[in-house]
């Protein structure tokens, strides 16, 4: 959507979306010129920007449990924490609970860590836990929830919204992603050469631009200040 936003602005425009690159093979890939921008779920460490990379937040947006369920709505802390420490297995129809990790050093893995000790403990569990579904990258981790019976995992609102995916964004603790009041969010950054003049630097200023801003906030962002 906001390559199509842009292509109205520059109709000679050809944008060709890698997938599953990951923050670490998108940053590789960039540094070796087979792309001009990296999407990326952290901001640069001093060893990348020392090989001519640099890199903006473009927005913050929700990162959710979703499921392939469509009748679970909502979870609180502690179910979140039984579910992925493996106290709990089974969802009320009796049917397998099926987790989608991250790495652990992952930016998801990390950031819900962070939404209660419990969580964090429950998280170090489910990775020692043996046969778990692990997924390296944003879109192997939606493509797994999507899949999967009875699927539970991190993903973005951003991620749902611009696929059309057919995940349930879980509310938590009371607050639905779509809510102002929702806590849990993942910074989102932008990558590219620190020498690169042409259409990165041009489309990194479109998304700078009230336009671009807007086509960001229909896609599930919330959009830093000028």
């Amino acid at each position: 959507m906001v390559a199509a936003a842009y292509r109205t602005r520059d109709p000679n425009l050809k944008v060709q979306a890698v997938q599953n690159l990951g923050t670490t093979g998108g940053l590789k890939a960039l540094v070796a010129k087979a792309i001009d921008l990296a999407v990326l779920g952290r901001d640069l460490k001093t060893d990348e920007q020392a090989q001519g990379l640099i890199a903006f937040e473009y927005g913050r947006t929700p990162l959710v449990l979703g499921t392939s369920r469509t009748d679970l709505k909502s979870l609180n802390l502690q179910e979140i924490a039984d579910l992925f420490a493996g106290r709990v297995l089974h969802w009320t129809d009796g049917s397998p609970v099926r987790l989608v990790l991250r790495p652990p050093n992952d930016s998801d893995t990390v950031l819900m860590s962070a939404w209660s000790p419990a969580i964090k403990e429950a998280m170090a569990l489910a990775h020692a836990r043996p046969g778990m579904v692990l997924a390296s990258t944003d879109q192997q981790s939606a493509d797994q929830l999507e899949r999967l019976p009875g699927s539970l995992g991190t993903t973005t609102l951003a991620m749902i919204l611009a696929k059309s995916r057919d995940i349930r964004a879980l509310t938590i603790n009371g607050a639905a992603p779509s809510d102002k009041t929702y806590p849990y969010y993942k910074r989102m950054y932008l990558a590219l050469r620190s020498s690169d003049a042409g259409h990165a630097t041009r489309f990194v200023d479109f998304l700078r631009s009230g336009e671009g801003r807007a086509a960001l906030e229909r896609l599930g962002h919330l959009v830093p200040q000028k």
